[in-house]
């Protein structure tokens, strides 16, 4: 009897040294918590006890605390993005609209019919500019947000890049651009909707015509699964960044004009039709890539 009392006592105890335990543990978390949350600490949670399943806890409250700040800073770097961009087209909406105030005042004054049309022709230039930044940014508004709509079907790369660089020939000629191209497997289909292919490679090639120097080199090689699409040209102007080339609004150049958006358009649209794009640089070549799947079993 007296052992059974002695056994029941110890037991009690021993209750009521985990209780007093973890009611001390699940205080010290709470505070732990109400600290972070009224300072904004990263600092991880932690504890003492000796209970496992408050360790598990403190352990997903850790991890959940964690992807809590990746978030934040995500949050806060999207936030600093989005001010840099208004920044920038606030600044190129700005320098157009200011320059054709300025011709306006001068085509007032002027009474040189030869001087009022050479302003005229710059102010529809200037207008022209601004027209294509608004329509750029609207578009790339649409796109990230979405909204836009692909129709997908049976698509020859091969035959959009050919059409594309054609349709640029003069101009790359008019800039001294030696062009090569080289396709494999002409006949090689992919389900893409091809007006927003024609975008991606109209923009690569409006890219080029900025910034390329010499030469243009394309390729489209065929491997099991997906085709690469490779633009590859030397740079003439300021140094680039690689990482870089595809945020909004990134110019290698504050004296370069343009609208900024033309590469993260291409990323977008890569994307929104199932691929997607990178940028290498080296040896000063610049080489942008394009990625997409050859899944067309809908149409087989």
């Amino acid at each position: 009897m007296v052992l059974m009392l002695a056994v029941s006592l110890l037991i009690n105890m021993v209750l009521i040294f985990l209780y007093t335990s973890l009611k001390r543990d699940l205080k010290e978390l709470r505070s732990q918590i109400q600290y972070a949350n009224e300072n904004n600490s990263r600092f991880p949670f932690f504890t003492g006890s000796v209970n496992h399943d408050l360790k598990k806890i403190i352990c997903l409250l850790n991890i959940k605390k964690e992807e809590s700040i990746k978030i934040m800073n995500q949050i806060c770097r999207m936030d600093q993005n989005l001010k840099d961009m208004i920044a920038d087209i606030a600044h190129d909406i700005r320098t157009p609209l200011t320059s054709v105030c300025g011709y306006v005042q001068l085509l007032e004054e002027c009474d040189d019919q030869a001087d009022k049309a050479r302003y005229f022709e710059i102010i529809k230039q200037r207008l022209a500019y601004l027209k294509t930044l608004l329509e750029e940014l609207f578009f790339y508004t649409k796109l990230v947000n979405g909204s836009i709509d692909f129709t997908l079907s049976k698509v020859c790369p091969a035959e959009v890049l050919r059409k594309t660089l054609m349709h640029f020939y003069n101009q790359f000629e008019a800039k001294q651009l030696a062009l090569t191209l080289d396709i494999e497997n002409e006949n090689c289909m992919i389900e893409s909707d091809e007006l927003y292919l024609q975008r991606i490679l109209d923009n690569l090639c409006g890219n080029v015509l900025m910034h390329g120097a010499h030469y243009l080199k394309v390729t489209q090689h065929v491997y099991d699964d997906f085709i690469c699409i490779q633009f590859k040209n030397d740079y003439a102007g300021d140094a680039l960044q690689a990482d870089q080339l595809f945020q909004r609004y990134y110019t290698s150049s504050v004296h370069q004009q343009g609208s900024g958006l033309g590469l993260a358009i291409v990323k977008e649209l890569a994307e929104g039709l199932a691929g997607s794009a990178d940028a290498q640089i080296e040896a000063g070549e610049l080489c942008i890539s394009l990625y997409f799947q050859k899944r067309l079993t809908q149409y087989e």
